[in-house]
């Protein structure tokens, strides 16, 4: 009995094959709005990210803000405007890497957030050992 692998496909074979297909259909208002409306907010904070890397690939900017300004000039203004504020209203949970190679991929935001959680407390732990070892030299060195 053969068992069926599903395989998923990584952020930039799915970013390739979503670019195909919109270049290989008839320009329809509503196809363009079905595909791209739900993953305009990913898409945009992927350019996003994008712009901050330097030796990012070129090709890729390309394609991401062709099907940006693609979505932009067929939405209706009504679902153009609530996707945009969906990107203003939600934090980004979420960050998305890149390497060398083209290849990119997104990490959960929380991981950083938890990390400056940790450094504020060992911090503030720090201070406060700080101050009471001040505080106890001090009361031992006046007779307090």
């Amino acid at each position: 009995m053969l068992q069926e692998r599903k395989k998923l496909l990584t952020p930039h074979e799915a970013l390739s094959a979503l670019v195909i297909l919109l270049s290989n259909t008839e320009p329809s208002p509503v196809l363009l709005s079905k595909i791209l409306t739900p993953i305009i907010p990913e898409l945009y904070l992927l350019s996003y990210d994008l712009d901050k890397v330097k030796t990012a690939d070129p090709h890729l900017k390309e394609s991401i803000s062709g099907l940006l300004l693609s979505w932009g000039k067929i939405i209706d203004q009504a679902e153009g405007s609530r996707t945009l504020w969906s990107i203003v209203e939600g934090n980004k949970s979420s960050q998305w890497h890149f390497d060398l190679e083209g290849r990119f991929w997104k990490t959960k935001q929380y991981v950083d957030d938890m990390l400056k959680i940790w450094i504020y407390l060992m911090i503030q732990a720090a201070w406060t050992n700080r101050y009471y070892r001040i505080s106890y030299y001090h009361a031992k060195v006046h007779g307090e």
